[in-house]
Order: C-alpha cells, then sequence, then structure tokens
C-alpha cells in the first residue's frame, strides 16, 4: 500500500503550514518532491497511457536518428519526439524516461507552489489526492506543455508577452492542445479582476455558446494546423462525436465544482484579489462551464487546476474565511474530495463487448516498481483493446 505511506507523509508535512517557514520545512518539502518523482517516475506498467508510451518508446529514435530524419515521426508534437531522443540516447530505458518526465513535472509544479502558494504542503496533499496520478501517468504530453504553460503565466501577469509567448510556443512543441494559450492574454484584462454578478452572467453565457459551436470551431482548427497529421485529425474526428448535453451533467459538473465557484464568489467581494489569482480562479470556472456541453473539454481545466489550488489551499487557512464561512468552506472541500474519490472508482469503458469495464484507479492499483516488476493482466488486456 505504498500509496497510503506516501499520503501518511504528505500529511504529517502539513504541520508546517501553521508555522513561519523554516530550513527544516525546506528540507521536508524537498524530501516530498523527491518522494513523488520517484513514486511515478520508478512505476512499471501502472497508468493506462503510459502502457502505451513505453510501446511507442521502444519503436521510437534516438537523437542520431532525430538529426539524420527529423521530428516529423509517429504524429507526435517535436517537443515529445526530441525528449524521447534524448532520454532513449542517455538510457534506452521508458524506466528513465519516466524518470526524466516525473522530475520536470513534478519538479516545476513544486517549485511554482513554493513561489505561488504560503501553504505549500496543504497543496501538495490536495494535488496527491486528485490530479498527480493524472498529471504523471495519463497525460504525459500534455502535462509537460502545462508546466511549460505555468512557467509562463507570472509574464502574462506582468504583461510581458514575448515571453509569456515564448512559453506557449515551447508548451505547444509537446501537445497540440496548448494552441489555446495564444488567445490567453485576450482574456486576461476582461478575467483578471473580479466582475459583477451581470458581467459575470454575460462571460458565462458567452463561453457555454462558444461550447456548442466548439465542434465547428475545432473542425476549422484542424483543417488550418493540423492537416497533414494522420493522428490529430483522427483524435479530433474522435473528439467531434462527444459532444452532449443533460441536465444531470450540467449538476454534477456544479456540485463537483462548489469549492471553484465558492472561491470566486470570496474574490469577486475581496479587495485583497490579485489578478493572478483572480485570473486563474475565473478560467478555471470558465473552463468548467465550457465542458458542460463538449465533455472533451475539461481537458482545459488541466492547464489551470495546479495554480487555482495554490488559491484555495490558501483559503483554508484564511482567517476571515475560516470565521465567515466555516460551513461553505468545509462543504466545499469535502465536495472536492468526494468528486475525485468517485472519479477514481467510476468505470472506464471500451467498444468490445469482449472487455469488460474496470474502475479507474486500477490503472494505479497493484502498484509495481522497477525494483519490484509485475504486470497486471486486467490492466494490460484493457489498455491493449483501448489503444485498437
Amino acid at each position: 500500500m505504498i500509496y497510503i505511506v506516501v499520503l501518511i507523509l504528505l500529511l504529517f508535512g502539513i504541520k508546517y503550514d501553521s508555522r513561519l517557514r523554516s530550513k527544516s520545512a525546506d528540507r521536508y518539502y524537498i524530501f516530498e518532491c523527491i518522494a513523488l518523482i520517484l513514486l511515478m517516475g520508478l512505476r512499471y506498467h501502472v497508468g493506462g497511457d503510459s502502457i502505451r508510451y513505453g510501446i511507442y518508446f521502444e519503436n521510437s529514435s534516438d537523437f542520431k536518428d532525430i538529426l539524420a530524419y527529423g521530428v516529423a515521426q509517429g504524429g507526435f508534437q517535436p517537443g515529445w519526439i526530441v525528449l524521447q531522443a534524448l532520454s532513449k540516447t542517455i538510457i534506452d530505458d521508458f524506466a528513465f524516461f519516466q524518470l526524466v518526465h516525473c522530475s520536470i513535472v513534478v519538479g516545476v509544479i513544486f517549485y511554482l507552489a513554493n513561489k505561488h502558494c504560503q501553504h505549500r504542503f496543504t497543496f501538495v496533499a490536495l494535488f496527491y489526492f486528485s490530479w498527480y496520478p493524472y498529471f504523471c501517468t495519463e497525460i504525459m504530453r500534455e502535462s509537460l506543455a502545462i508546466v511549460f504553460f505555468l512557467l509562463g503565466i507570472d509574464s502574462l501577469i506582468s504583461k510581458k508577452y514575448v515571453n509569456y509567448y515564448l512559453m506557449c510556443v515551447v508548451a505547444f512543441l509537446f501537445h497540440a492542445g496548448a494552441a489555446v494559450l495564444f488567445i490567453l492574454p485576450f482574456l486576461f484584462r476582461v478575467l483578471s479582476k473580479p466582475s459583477s454578478f451581470k458581467q459575470f452572467l454575460y462571460i458565462s453565457i458567452g463561453v457555454f455558446v462558444v461550447s456548442i459551436m466548439f465542434e465547428t470551431i475545432l473542425g476549422s482548427l484542424t483543417d488550418f494546423l493540423f492537416s497533414g497529421n494522420q493522428l490529430l485529425e483522427n483524435k479530433s474526428e474522435d473528439l467531434s462525436k462527444s459532444s452532449n448535453l443533460n441536465i444531470y451533467g450540467i449538476i454534477i459538473t456544479i456540485i463537483n465544482s462548489f469549492c471553484v465557484f465558492f472561491t470566486y464568489w470570496y474574490l469577486k467581494k475581496s479587495f485583497l484579489s490579485t489578478p493572478y489569482s483572480c485570473f486563474v480562479v475565473s478560467m478555471y470556472l470558465m473552463t468548467i462551464i465550457l465542458s458542460m456541453v463538449f465533455i472533451p473539454l475539461s481537458r482545459l481545466q488541466n492547464y489551470f487546476v495546479i495554480p487555482f489550488f495554490f488559491v484555495f489551499a490558501d483559503f483554508l487557512y484564511d482567517s476571515i474565511i475560516v470565521r465567515k464561512y466555516k460551513f461553505l468552506l468545509r462543504l466545499s472541500l469535502i465536495l472536492f474530495l468526494c468528486s475525485r474519490l468517485s472519479f477514481y472508482v467510476s468505470d472506464v469503458k471500451i467498444d468490445n463487448p469482449n472487455v469488460k469495464p474496470i474502475k479507474y484507479y486500477q490503472f494505479y492499483y497493484p502498484y509495481h516498481s522497477i525494483i519490484n516488476t509485475g504486470i497486471e493482466k486486467e490492466r494490460e488486456t484493457f489498455v491493449e483493446n483501448q489503444s485498437l
């Protein structure tokens, strides 16, 4: 039960958040960072997409082949191909590549949490319980794009657009979904300060309309940006079939995202809110509204969930909120934890009657490392059929 052991270590670290920062706290923070890098960096056949990426890695080029034949291989973005090639040139083993990947993703997130979040240990616990396995094992390409975007947010806030767009370009080189980041400077003016309820309602309606029209927008973007890339064209076609609107889905989304609405509501009333906090919370809320109709757009939440939890972790310790809104604060935290738990115990299905659904947590449990290798037949069978 390695996950529980690590969780206990992270919960133990929360005690430092009620004290002034110290060298012992910094050392324990570094220890937590290393622990999370090693946990997923040394995994063996853990995670759904990780298994497929491992297969791709075996057949990928090393750096010499990249220099000879270029980076237009396999339909992946050039940044991912180059990183794989560099890793393969050093040590031709997917376990080493996993370690490199986790070091970048987890290392950057810990660095930014230390910079932007006063209660960093609480953030780490929330991150571990929610998006940590997803970022490290499922969306490996996108998580690299996310951390480079996060490194560029400060430049966006300070209006250093050249630096911001450079980070966006790097992010796009790892994942095509990062194309949406190029329009954020145009949204920043509107979403970087608390709006009135009427303004918020108008913005929400506009975002909702965009989600309804997104299938048409996606087709145009695919033709313009990804023409000739068969992998991305196929994914775009699959995504276009995912539009669905139902009242039950809307209600569940609102309930599961109560902590976001509560945070936004407080920011709107607070004179202490910063452009950083208001922007990331507003964007996270907007991406939630987008995904109510076009479910795959929930992937856009991945770009803002980390900075949102920088803000939310500090909310949990805000004296005014704790005194005035204790019930709402506890309710939002409980709903968040329940929503993530329900996500992990939900069924994952594929269009194959011969393969029974598995629970999402089965992608990660049982856990095996490169030290104690093992293969779970049910997991491998499901992933193999899922990739066909």
